[in-house]
């Protein structure tokens, strides 16, 4: 894969991300005022399961259908690679849906401990096909460097979400027919729907497709090949999923313990939910806007590192570790300003709670080391060592759930964000030990970190004092202040982001 191409793709990823994310932002903002915190903490409770899920039937089978495409030259073989693929995915969430569909109740009870959660889990269920083979036919596509169309679907399913709640809540408002959770899951079911419809329809109806897959021509010889296509699928997907289930699994119990400590603190049940909306429905997304970028190199990075693994290549695969750090540090140093000067304001103006934005503020030192977990550990899922991704990410999630149990019943929310930082900065301690004992990185501290570390931080302190003095004299909306400052620290960083980019 040459460096044009991954250059390529990631952009078409990151700027529909990018406009997925607003559109996104713009949901989040209305639907926390329509279903209230509380609610959004509720619905948020469900994720630990969809995630469980779609471990299990989607992303490892995803990114071993992207491994096993970007190593295959045969177009029929990559084919048949998906094909394989999709009939495992579907079995699997099939399977899952029903389970969860039957045992919904005891695993709201027991499980989730908020019995209001099994209604909502009945929902979800009904998008699990639906995710697995858009998972599917976006990895063959992530393996053979063609991102358009899971850009395009990802962008799709946000405006369906969008576009589905709104009518919902405008046209059956008062009737009290879904209760705001039910509502958002509705959504976000008939996004993933429609936007598997859309993956399935343009890959069958591309000419291209056709001509270069073969299909038209064998599709009886794709089921011949099954069999022995599904054993190197299942020894690549098998350690894989396990992986990122164990590690599913800690955020799951993360996620549950949450609420159940801040009661343990001293709150109410309605309290605890309601807090923990506010940091994953509001203060959350917003810190993970930039990752929206680093994710889009993130799947790419992972076949264009197999390739240089398989060919021998350490030089390649050490240029594109130092390219990649140099570059996940610059936007989360970026990040880190822009939060610190406007996170107060952003959690206020978005949102109307300035606990959102007094979380955003906490968090910011969190960015640098945030965004690069996500780009190494794909960097060492390609050179085959995702043993060492699944331990670093155990030691960190550890870390978190010790802060969980022990530091919210003291302190509350601020011993977990305390542990959140000390958990990302040892996950990206470890994983750069791991890279380095594969590959030399060409480590230019003062270049990645020194420079524009001092540069934003002095420009940092003057915009924010310049942006508190034009908001306190209301001289300008707030809205044209906070997009102002943005744009100046964005225009201070683009000598430091070309000069990256063009030494890729």
């Amino acid at each position: 894969m040459s460096k044009k191409t991954v250059i390529k793709g990631a952009m078409i990823l990151a700027i529909t991300g990018i406009l997925t994310r607003f559109i996104g932002f713009g949901y989040r903002i209305f639907l926390s005022n329509l279903i209230g915190a509380t609610q959004l903490g509720i619905y948020h409770m469900i994720f630990p399961v969809f995630g469980i899920c779609a471990t299990i039937y989607g992303s490892g089978i995803q990114t071993a259908i992207s491994h096993l495409t970007a190593s295959v030259h045969n177009k029929h073989a990559s084919t048949t690679v998906l094909f394989t693929g999709i009939l495992l995915s579907l079995s699997l969430s099939l399977s899952l849906a029903g389970i969860i569909f039957f045992h919904s109740d005891f695993i709201a009870e027991k499980l989730l401990l908020e019995p209001s959660t099994a209604r909502p889990l009945r929902i979800l269920v009904t998008l699990f096909p639906f995710c697995g083979i858009t998972s599917c036919i976006n990895g063959y596509y992530y393996g053979n460097q063609k991102t358009a169309i899971p850009a395009i679907s990802q962008f799709l399913e946000q405006c369906v979400r969008v576009f589905i709640v709104y009518f919902l809540s405008v046209f059956f408002a008062g009737e009290n027919l879904l209760s705001g959770c039910e509502l958002a899951v509705v959504g976000m079911c008939a996004g993933e729907i429609i936007s598997c419809f859309f993956t399935v329809f343009s890959f069958f109806t591309t000419k291209k497709s056709f001509e270069k897959t073969g299909i038209s021509k064998s599709t009886n010889a794709i089921f011949k090949e099954i069999y022995p296509i599904l054993k190197k699928l299942l020894h690549f997907a098998i350690p894989l999923t396990g992986n990122r289930f164990i590690v599913n699994l800690l955020s799951s119990a993360e996620a549950i313990l949450i609420p159940a400590c801040l009661q343990r603190y001293g709150l109410s049940s309605e309290e605890s939910f309601s807090i923990y909306g506010i940091l994953t429905g509001m203060s959350l997304p917003f810190l993970m806007f930039p990752s929206t970028i680093t994710n889009s190199l993130s799947v790419l990075l992972l076949p264009a590192v197999a390739q240089a693994q398989s060919s021998g290549n350490k030089q390649q695969i050490g240029r594109t570790c130092s390219v990649t750090i140099y570059f996940c540090l610059l936007i989360g140093l970026f990040s880190t300003t822009i939060f610190l000067v406007l996170g107060n304001s952003l959690g206020i103006f978005f949102f109307h709670n300035a606990l959102a934005g007094k979380y955003l503020m906490t968090l910011a030192w969190l960015c640098p080391f945030l965004y690069l977990t996500s780009t190494l550990g794909s960097i060492l899922t390609g050179m085959n060592r995702a043993g060492t991704t699944l331990f670093n990410n155990v030691i960190g999630l550890g870390i978190r759930l010790l802060f969980v149990l022990y530091c919210i019943p003291v302190k509350g929310m601020e011993g977990y964000l305390i542990g959140m930082l000390i958990s990302q900065l040892t996950t990206f301690l470890l994983d750069i030990i791991a890279i380095s004992k594969e590959t030399k990185i060409a480590w230019n501290l003062l270049e990645w970190v020194v420079k524009p570390g001092i540069t934003l931080a002095c420009a940092g302190f003057l915009i924010f004092h310049g942006f508190t003095y034009f908001s306190i004299h209301h001289i300008l909306p707030d809205f044209f202040c906070i997009a102002g400052a943005g744009f100046l620290l964005l225009l201070i960083s683009i000598p430091s982001f070309y000069k990256c980019i063009t030494s890729a």
